[in-house]
């Protein structure tokens, strides 16, 4: 067997590894997609700021499976400001059932002639409902802007969607992120070995 073939099996099976994890990664980035996205709207709803500051509950919505996850997404309009904010769960007999707390916050600015920011405006739960019947939110915030650490009330509202059959994304992003380093370990290992089969032939 002579150097070329050789060469040419090797850069064959690098081929194929790159090409594998390239399709790896991209179905991996569609299930996470598609279980982000997962899940029948149930509830959208907007809290005012004084709702939040004094406790309001949500309108009714229904779940009809047992054991099944609900995704409770929170919107903000913060803009250089914070919130700590409250959610439970709770039954139609005014059960808790689960209490979900999230502190959110959203800062931006330009320095050195550079646009910079940090934080975020939303954020995510789920949670798993046993049972399944008709269930409220409970919701409950402070907030403040600028770089007041304390607040009694809210200053900011939220929007806050539900939607139940939600599909948990952790095992699909574990996938994808395994695949992108499988994916990057073998463009990394294919150009070195091109490099010593360019230094072999010179």
């Amino acid at each position: 067997m002579n150097k070329g073939t050789d060469e040419a099996r090797t850069l064959n099976w690098y081929a194929g590894l790159i090409l594998i994890a390239m399709a790896a990664t991209v179905c991996n980035a569609v299930l996470v997609y598609h279980c982000i996205m997962s899940g029948n709207l149930v509830l959208v709803q907007n809290f005012s700021p004084s709702q939040l500051t004094n406790e309001a509950y949500s309108k009714p919505f229904t779940v009809q499976d047992t054991d099944d996850i609900i995704k409770i997404s929170v919107s903000t309009s913060l803009n250089n400001a914070w919130m700590a904010l409250d959610v439970a769960v709770v039954r139609s007999d005014d059960k808790v059932i689960h209490v979900y707390d999230s502190d959110l916050s959203y800062y931006h600015g330009v320095e050195g002639g550079e646009s910079w920011s940090e934080g975020s405006r939303r954020d995510s739960a789920y949670v798993r409902i046993p049972q399944p019947g008709n269930y409220r939110l409970l919701v409950h915030a402070v907030s403040a802007g600028g770089n007041i650490s304390d607040a009694a009330t809210s200053s900011h509202g939220a929007e806050i969607q539900v939607k139940s059959g939600a599909v948990t994304p952790s095992f699909s992003i574990f996938a994808f992120i395994f695949s992108c380093i499988i994916l990057l370990i073998s463009f990394i290992a294919y150009s070195e070995w091109r490099k010593k089969m360019l230094k072999t032939d010179s």
